[in-house]
């Protein structure tokens, strides 16, 4: 058996499977791989099978269930949900483990995510999951969030480069595990680029680019810098490297990958909106904040993806908190037209503990489905006119589009409510925006 046909055979252990058709009995088998003879580099991406579209890590949306659908529709490769180290190694914290990772024989090609700023807290956590069949654990260096920066991790990270070196390489020196990294770029591309060296030379087998600044955050971060990811990746050429952002539809893949020359391309937010994009399918929704859907075929396809979501999530533990927010999206379009039937998703709460996840005794599923239900009939009852999906461009979408090409039945949302530039609303917001960067402005005093 070569190192290959090693590495899909890796074995799993029950301590974080979820009982399902693909599941199976059996005992544990030794470790293939310790820490000096685990795949680097492009050993690790051809095992992989040189994975192209891979699915982002996403807190609260990249979990097992979601992940299986994304690979119905051709993901190659997914990231787990970001998981809190200092959380996911307490004792008492068996809840936080089994609410926030779960596997299973069938969830090939998957990074586990941790986030957190001690080497002897990741490397506790990531020896937890190193017999669970991930392929690797990965540092969330880009979270740009607040609560990154009160807990001090994620893109916050990146104002203390001698730490990050300290993570990865006790990562790496005590995992049996390849050891990757997601950062996002500073606003000098040399010191994105010395970034980066620093992290390979630490230990980091693998880079995922997001490029966008740490600032760059919320529902309108602006678009995203290919041209510094190619840089990034002409200084590493031996790296295997994920390029991620500005990814609207099949075809931006494509662009990106010439234009970046990265070897895969890495979405996240429009695979919530349409979780079969990497399939390239014909009616494909993009984002519900900037895009509004005329067809009602697409519409219809896109109820029916989120009922296989909810099949999927029967035999898989899912928090009722994350089918919520993926039924919402991959339904948005239909959801702006019946807002009666948006509001029943709002007002699905667990009432118990026995409720929270979808295969307790007392699941929330058949609830979720005839809202669905309800839902498909609408959209078949009264089909809605072209007319009342004219495009309606406002700011906050124009701005970061860039040069994406949407096809004729996508238009610019004009459901959401355009926003008044002027108004006093908009011009407190703004304030509110301006005096965040201003808090926020990183001293990026790298190198010395």
């Amino acid at each position: 058996m070569d190192r290959t046909e090693q590495f899909l055979a890796m074995p799993k252990t029950s301590m974080f499977s979820c009982q399902c058709e693909h599941s199976k009995d059996g005992v544990d088998q030794p470790w293939i791989w310790t820490t000096e003879n685990k795949p680097r580099g492009y050993e690790l991406y051809e095992m992989l099978g040189r994975p192209v579209k891979v699915v982002a890590p996403m807190v609260d949306a990249s979990e097992l269930s979601f992940r299986l659908l994304c690979k119905r529709y051709g993901a190659d490769l997914c990231y787990s949900p970001m998981i809190n180290s200092a959380m996911f190694i307490k004792e008492k914290q068996d809840s936080y483990r089994l609410r926030e990772f779960s596997t299973c024989p069938a969830d090939t090609n998957m990074f586990v995510q941790f986030c957190g700023h001690d080497p002897e807290i990741l490397v506790e956590a990531g020896r937890m999951v190193e017999r669970t069949g991930a392929k690797a654990i990965d540092l969330n260096l880009g979270c740009p969030q607040g609560i990154a920066k009160k807990g001090f991790y994620g893109a916050f990270l990146m104002d203390d480069i001698p730490l990050i070196r300290n993570l990865i390489s006790a990562m790496d020196t005590n995992l049996s595990l390849p050891v990757t990294a997601k950062i996002r770029i500073f606003p000098d591309p040399l010191h994105t680029i010395a970034y980066a060296k620093t992290l390979v030379d630490a230990g980091a087998t693998m880079l995922g680019v997001h490029g966008r600044l740490r600032e760059a955050k919320g529902v309108a971060p602006g678009p995203a810098d290919w041209n510094q990811i190619k840089m990034v990746r002409e200084a590493l050429p031996d790296v295997p490297m994920f390029a991620n952002g500005n990814i609207w539809s099949y075809s931006d893949m494509a662009s990106c990958l010439e234009a970046t020359t990265c070897d895969g391309v890495m979405s996240a937010d429009t695979l919530l909106w349409e979780p079969r994009l990497f399939s390239n399918p014909d009616r494909f929704l993009v984002s519900g904040r900037h895009f509004a859907v005329k067809n009602v075929e697409a519409r219809l396809q896109a109820i029916a993806t989120a009922e296989e979501y909810l099949d999927i999530c029967e035999t898989h533990r899912t928090q009722v908190c994350q089918i919520k927010n993926h039924v919402y999206k991959i339904t948005h379009q239909s959801l702006q037209l019946h807002p009666d039937i948006r509001a029943k998703i709002s007002e699905q709460t667990p009432e118990s503990p026995l409720q929270q996840m979808s295969t307790g005794p007392e699941s929330m599923l058949s609830k979720f489905r005839s809202i669905l239900k309800e839902l498909r009939e609408a959209e078949m009852a009264s089909p809605q006119p072209d007319d009342v999906l004219n495009p309606v461009p406002y700011a906050s979408s124009i701005h970061q589009l860039g040069n994406v090409s949407i096809p004729d039945y996508i238009h610019l949302s004009s459901i959401t409510t355009p926003v008044d530039e002027n108004s006093e609303y908009r011009k407190a917001k703004d304030a509110k925006v301006k005096a965040m960067l201003e808090e926020e402005e990183p001293a990026y005093d790298l190198f010395g």
